[in-house]
């Protein structure tokens, strides 16, 4: 009987020894699913920060390469831009200029009339074109740009949005200008 007894009392030792050895195994991996969940979520963070002032950079570059062009046409005498036709001429062959000096996708003017004055990206012969206008599938006061430089009556951005000429996802900067009490157009970089 002394053998069971101690028989028992092994076995019940090795249970013992057993249960608390996967207790701690089990406590171990989850201590470090902890660990790790908190390394992927402070790794996630970072990502977020590098890219929120990535997004900062942008904004800001942005801003400083749209007011660049508003300034140069706002340097222009009023006669110079008191006639659309007037407006195309002087300020069409900026804009490729500053918008390869600025390194962005676009860079274009929004008329009252529903045209765009815009660099001609896709035709290197051509420094700019005028499309769209009232009765056009394109009117430059129907985009969102437009609308929203006029009601801030200043800087605004859009959404991300495809870009309709070359596909590519960005960003629209606009801003309105005015001269003399009078609109004469909505200034406009495209970004990515």
């Amino acid at each position: 009987m002394n053998i069971a007894v101690k028989t028992r009392v092994a076995l019940i030792a090795g249970l013992i020894i057993v249960v608390a050895i996967l207790g701690l195994s089990v406590g171990n991996m989850l201590m470090s699913e902890k660990v790790s969940m908190k390394n992927a979520l402070h790794a996630q963070a970072e990502q977020l920060h590098a890219v929120d002032l990535m997004l900062q950079d942008v904004n800001v570059r942005s801003a400083m390469a749209l007011q660049g062009l508003v300034s140069m046409i706002e340097a222009m005498p009023f006669e110079e831009l008191d006639s659309k036709e007037k407006i195309i001429a002087n300020v069409g062959p900026l804009l490729r200029g500053h918008r390869i000096t600025a390194g962005l996708l676009g860079s274009y003017i929004g008329l009252p009339t529903g045209e765009v004055v815009e660099d001609n990206i896709t035709n290197t012969t051509t420094r700019f074109s005028v499309r769209g206008g009232q009765g056009h599938s394109y009117n430059a006061t129907q985009r969102s740009w437009y609308i929203g430089a006029l009601k801030n009556n200043g800087l605004f951005q859009t959404e991300v949005y495809e870009d309709s000429v070359t596909g590519e996802p960005s960003l629209s900067y606009a801003m309105p200008i005015h001269k003399n009490g009078q609109l004469i157009g909505v200034a406009s970089i495209d970004s990515y």
